[in-house]
């Protein structure tokens, strides 16, 4: 670039001995910037007034064909308008643009270059805008070769952590369920409620960590108690296939018993399960396997220590540990801490090694994260308030579901109206316009659940909506082309259906 700008933009000079600079030498710079180089010249208003063999070579027009036209024609789609006002606030500023553009070639195929674009002047103000560009097209396809690979690897390990857990996860719900059915000898109905709403809690917590692990999917923000996720985890890895039966974990998290992060509880759960697996696999030979869990809350931010009796991190692992690809146990590929660090940094957290261990003393590493106490659980509502209408309508083919729909309906004084699938509630929609409060849809089929909010919100503009469906999906609001809808997917509690209606749904009495 430095050869056109210095010939266009340098100040008159005293002619000089053509012995020190021959026209002959001047004219093989500009040969050789013009075949390794895209070069064009344009004027204030961005009109190109120049371009050479490679530019047309590139581009696939002819020069008749550029000269005269914006660089408009080239525009691929690829980048948002803020990024050319960036771009043309810059050139026009007096400064140089350096950056990657995609553009589109006159048969339509995209390609990339690397561009400088440096302003040129007479007199001190701006006439023309140089541009020399060098083609990248390659290397940035090698990349997205490379982004695919790794996110397929990250899909690989993810779900062969799956299949790991699988073996804890039917150990852990069968426990729970076995213990329901052993409810019905209970004799004291305080006391079988209670258990039975804490072996609900546990089913649900192993079913929503599980679902959220397995997607991946970065989801909004939401609430959640640290100690039963901890808990959760534990129990998933003491039944860990290949692990030592006569492991011991024990757990000081008393302290924390109404600890609540704000946060992806999915990608949580990734990090601590990550961090305990590790744990396994280093006490595996040990004669007496065990592992320490502490949690400890102060000023905000909440500590979760994972320590063991393994033989600790080889010293020449300790620097590169968190680094991608880079394993302390000579095998795997060695991606689990590094994604673990960026989950807890991405939260606000950190995560790093407390000690490596060694003379007969295992490793110790600390999550730290933003915290914040509480005696309640969360509960969210995302909800407008309604108008005292007094129907909800339903769309959930299971009789249980159902049931439990019109019990928390029926505590605020409210009628479930169930008329079937998605296509027989717009129906009962339109006959029930004006009395409606809410609609509950459960559908496991996306287009068909677009559609019933599409059309529910054709006919009431203002009606809240509530998915339930129990595929993977997340807690909390999800914004769409028809508004806002709730999504509170299965499983979930009938205290928890209620505080979602009861804020949103002002009955008639």
């Amino acid at each position: 670039m430095g050869v056109y700008e210095n010939l266009i933009n340098a100040p008159p000079r005293p002619p000089m001995n053509s012995s020190l600079l021959p026209m002959e030498i001047e004219a093989r710079v500009h040969a050789f910037v013009d075949q390794e180089s895209i070069v064009a010249l344009t004027d204030k208003r961005g009109t190109i007034v120049y371009a050479n063999d490679r530019f047309c070579e590139i581009s696939g027009y002819d020069r008749t064909e550029l000269e005269g036209q914006n660089h408009r024609l080239l525009k691929s789609g690829r980048h948002p308008p803020e990024f050319y006002k960036a771009l043309w606030a810059t050139v026009l500023g007096g400064r140089t643009w350096r950056g990657e553009i995609c553009n589109r070639a006159k048969d339509g195929h995209l390609y990339w270059v690397e561009t400088t674009i440096a302003p040129l002047r007479q007199q001190g103000l701006i006439t023309h805008f140089l541009a020399i560009r060098t083609d990248i097209t390659e290397r940035k396809e090698a990349l997205e070769v490379l982004a695919q690979q790794q996110k397929r690897e990250e899909e690989d390990r993810r779900m062969a952590a799956l299949g790991r857990m699988a073996d804890g996860v039917l150990h852990d719900l069968g426990n729970v369920l076995t213990g329901v059915m052993g409810l019905a000898l209970e004799t004291d109905l305080e006391a079988r409620d209670a258990a039975l709403q804490e072996a609900i809690s546990r089913m649900a917590q192993v079913i929503r960590t599980l679902r959220d692990y397995s997607t991946g999917r970065p989801s909004k923000p939401e609430l959640f108690l640290l100690n039963p996720l901890v808990g959760c985890v534990s129990s998933l890895v003491r039944h860990r296939k290949g692990g030592p039966r006569n492991l011991s974990i024990v757990a000081h998290c008393d302290s924390t018993s109404g600890c609540q992060i704000l946060g992806n509880e999915g990608q949580v759960f990734e990090v601590v399960l990550n961090l305990m697996v590790n744990a396994v696999e280093a006490v595996t030979t040990v004669p007496e396997p065990e592992i320490r869990v502490y949690t400890t809350w102060q000023d905000g931010r909440v500590a979760l220590t994972i320590e063991d009796n393994g033989g600790g991190v080889p010293p020449a692992a300790v620097a590169t540990l968190f680094e991608p690809y880079s394993s302390s146990k000579g095998r795997g590929r060695g991606v689990g801490l590094s994604v673990a660090k960026r989950i807890a940094v991405a939260h606000g957290g950190d995560l790093r090694l407390e000690h490596a261990g060694g003379d007969g003393a295992g490793a110790c590493f600390r999550l730290e994260l933003p915290a914040r106490m509480s005696e309640e659980a969360p509960v969210g509502s995302v909800f407008t308030r309604g108008t005292g209408r007094r129907f909800v309508l339903v769309s959930e083919d299971n009789a249980e579901v159902q049931r439990l729909i019109e019990h928390a309906a029926a505590k605020l004084g409210l009628t479930t109206v169930s008329p079937g699938d998605a296509a027989d509630l717009i129906g009962s929609a339109a006959k029930l316009r004006g009395a409606v409060a809410a609609a509950v849809i459960d559908s496991c089929d996306a287009d068909a659940e677009q559609g019933a909010v599409a059309c529910l919100r054709r006919l009431e503009p203002e009606l809240p909506i509530l998915l339930v469906s129990g595929t993977l999906g997340r807690r909390g609001e999800r914004t769409t082309k028809w508004g806002d809808v709730a999504m509170l997917p299965k499983p979930f509690a009938l205290d928890e259906l209620v505080a979602v209606l009861k804020s949103t749904v002002t009955p008639r009495g």
